[in-house]
């Protein structure tokens, strides 16, 4: 965790992790770690304070290696995907899982909440098969599915105004 005043590192967090992210507000980093323990994969996401190190929460359920995690911008939820093509939402401040969104045929590579936290999109599913599921948070149901993409999703964003949404592919 770099200190972007000094660049020097103060905290140091003893993770093994590919995905990460901060909360909007800077309190919270979430990393989706994905080591191996006497043979079985942890899978969990691990919940740190921002400004000590201090960890605060791990949060079990996923069934395969994390892809990707975004914070609502109220930073109150965590949605957390990856290769089990689950979706969880966690609370961020209880650890409590919130609810498990709809399985997909494949895994989820990217997340992204909509400005005003009422959207949360995900991109997800197998190669030609892939998909953008845009969920609406406050009935956790899908909304609406964008097909398209003619190869693997890689990402998925929101416009700061939520007015658009741009993705993007491996090969397109």
């Amino acid at each position: 965790l770099w200190d972007t005043a000094t660049w020097e590192e103060p905290v140091l967090l003893p993770l093994a992790t590919r995905v990460y992210c901060f909360s909007p507000d800077g309190k919270l980093i979430a990393a989706g770690t994905n080591e191996m323990v006497k043979g079985r994969s942890t899978n969990a996401v691990e919940v740190w304070d921002a400004m000590t190190g201090q960890h605060l929460l791990t949060l079990r359920g996923h069934r395969g290696r994390m892809r990707c995690l975004c914070f609502s911008p109220d930073s109150r939820q965590l949605a957390s995907g990856g290769d089990d093509g689950q979706v969880k939402i966690w609370d961020a401040m209880s650890g409590e899982e919130v609810r498990t969104l709809a399985n997909s045929s494949g895994t989820v590579v990217a997340l992204d909440f909509s400005s005003d936290g009422k959207w949360l999109v995900a991109c997800q599913g197998k190669f030609d098969q892939a998909e953008i599921v845009l969920w609406d948070m406050a009935s956790y149901e899908a909304s609406r599915r964008l097909k398209g993409h003619k190869s693997r999703l890689a990402s998925v964003r929101f416009s700061p105004d939520g007015t658009r949404l741009v993705s993007a592919s491996d090969k397109e």
